[in-house]
């Protein structure tokens, strides 16, 4: 299978055997991209899943505790009055249930993978300004760094609105690859970098290194993207 729908849950057949077979087909997926350390975007995508997941959950009991219900007892030992719901809700929504009680935990083994593999990789990042530091970071140039071989974008910090929260992100741009020698250091990078760009007198230029071999793509860059906005919000 490809992508996980977003209406999963209640797309198609709604089967606990039908819907476990789904998940496990889509956890191998995420869990072999895991393994060769493409982290995305499994992660948004995970993140994304089990956030409508326990929405859903929320809303269901929401939902049970809405049926009308009458007395049954009184729990003396806990001072709790009992109830007993007088409309049965259909078979589908207890099968429902299930599902969402399967895949919950199953989400959140699989994000924990995640975050583990993500918390090492960012872990073995060195950020540092290249040339005279500039007092303007909003934008710049960023060099991303395996061994001999650096990947060059142009960034730019954006402001965006989150819950009526203002919030910053990175937005990048690819510029071109350096295979790293006597001649092609960071520095001369740069100083090619000033003459394309002539709108930049003293460019914002930072480089990121890390010792691991992992995808650009998938991998370095979403990582050194939230990685490098943290160090500019502290720097």
């Amino acid at each position: 299978m490809g992508k996980l729908d977003v209406n999963w849950l209640t797309q198609g057949q709604i089967d606990f055997e039908y819907k476990q077979y789904q998940l496990l087909s889509y956890f191998k997926q995420v869990k072999d991209k895991f393994k060769a350390d493409r982290l995305y975007p499994s992660m948004s995508d995970l993140v994304k899943h089990y956030q409508l997941l326990m929405q859903f959950k929320s809303r269901r009991k929401q939902m049970r505790g809405e049926l009308p219900k009458e007395l049954k007892g009184v729990d003396l030992e806990n001072f709790t009055l009992e109830y007993d719901s007088i409309i049965q809700e259909p078979a589908l929504f207890k099968e429902i249930d299930m599902i969402i009680d399967y895949a919950v935990p199953k989400f959140e083994n699989h994000l924990e993978e995640g975050r583990v593999r993500y918390d090492s990789i960012e872990d073995s990042f060195s950020i540092y300004p290249i040339g005279l530091i500039s007092l303007y970071k909003e934008e710049g140039f960023l060099i991303l760094n395996q061994s001999f071989k650096s990947f060059v974008f142009q960034y730019e910090m954006n402001p965006i609105e989150l819950a009526d929260e203002k919030h910053k992100s990175i937005s990048t741009l690819y510029l071109g690859s350096y295979t790293m020698g006597y001649s092609t250091t960071y520095s001369t990078i740069r100083k090619e970098l000033i003459k394309q760009f002539e709108e930049f007198d003293n460019p914002a230029t930072y480089v990121i290194e890390t010792n691991r071999q992992v995808p650009i793509k998938e991998t370095f860059l979403p990582i050194a993207k939230r990685s490098f906005l943290k160090y500019l919000l502290v720097a």
